[in-house]
């Protein structure tokens, strides 16, 4: 991984400005990081930005939480990841043509994006379970193996076994 060079006060000064002319004051950091988050990795690896300066940019152009905490290079990257990973649970499975169709959509995909919520009128029909062994078998339909009684052991005289141990024999 190639080292990153700290930024001189001017690359993270211009860089502060461009930030704060696309932030609105209204705006919440997180859907703006969530916007923001491909650029900003993109100079991580690219332009080999580090983290640190990033978050030095962000406090420059007054972009923080209400709390107003400054951003700090770690408190940016734990951001960052869990709004990667947030896309990631979001983001429909690739595989077997048997999954639902999703109905989320990006509230950033247009003016005109909508969550759509699937509606039913009618009470879902209950159907009773069907088992089935490992090799798609009904479990009802098998024969069933015969019961094996149990092989008779040796006669014990619990009697005697009970005075050998009080020691009356």
């Amino acid at each position: 991984m190639p080292i990153k060079h700290p930024r001189h006060d001017s690359d993270i000064e211009q860089f502060a400005k461009d930030l704060a002319g696309r932030w609105q004051q209204g705006d919440g950091i997180e859907p703006w990081l969530r916007i923001m988050e491909p650029e900003f990795s993109r100079k991580v690896r690219t332009e080999r930005w580090s983290w640190e300066s990033i978050a030095r940019a962000l406090n420059l152009a007054g972009i923080t939480y209400q709390t107003a905490h400054p951003w700090t290079g770690v408190r940016l990257i734990q951001k960052i990841t869990s709004i990667r990973h947030e896309g990631r649970k979001r983001a429909p499975r690739k595989g077997t043509g048997t999954q639902r169709a999703s109905t989320w959509e990006s509230p950033f995909a247009g003016a005109n994006a909508s969550v759509m919520i699937p509606v039913e009128d009618e009470e879902p029909e209950f159907k009773p379970i069907t088992l089935l062994n490992w090799s798609g078998k009904l479990i009802a339909d098998e024969e069933k193996p015969p019961k094996k009684e149990p092989v008779p052991g040796p006669k014990v005289d619990v009697d005697a076994v009970i005075r050998r141990l009080l020691g009356k024999e």
